[in-house]
């Protein structure tokens, strides 16, 4: 989606209401600044070595670090009006695609803030 021309993520963002849904949800549900740790295992793992608890632990971390970093391409690029000489969106028309779509909100504007506040002063 990220690779995608700048009409082409446009038109997927304001037709397919699955991916704001994917987007409310994660902002929502993932774990804030640092909760990795407080992620409890099922028992089978923890019958098992210390370094396979940190492996899990490192790849959890590493998986969900490129969700976050996907998550936050995403609201960036949806911040854009412009993305080059030839592709833009006059400031009426992101207005009412912004307003209609429920881009962007306050609780999204505090998820954000929550999620990325900490690391991105």
């Amino acid at each position: 989606m990220l690779d995608q021309k700048f009409t082409v993520f446009w038109g997927l963002i304001s037709k397919t209401p699955e991916i704001s849904r994917f987007l409310d949800e994660f902002l929502q549900n993932v774990r804030k600044h640092n909760d990795i740790y407080k992620i409890q295992f099922m028992n089978q793992y923890e019958l098992t070595t210390s370094s396979f608890k940190e492996d899990v632990h490192s790849l959890i971390r590493q998986t969900i670090n490129g969700m976050l970093d996907l998550v936050l391409k995403v609201f960036y690029r949806l911040s854009l009006t412009i993305e080059g000489d030839d592709e833009y969106l006059s400031l009426s028309f992101y207005s009412k695609i912004v307003y209609d779509n429920w881009i962007f909100d306050m609780a999204k504007l505090i998820d954000l803030a929550a999620i990325y506040g900490k690391s991105n002063s």
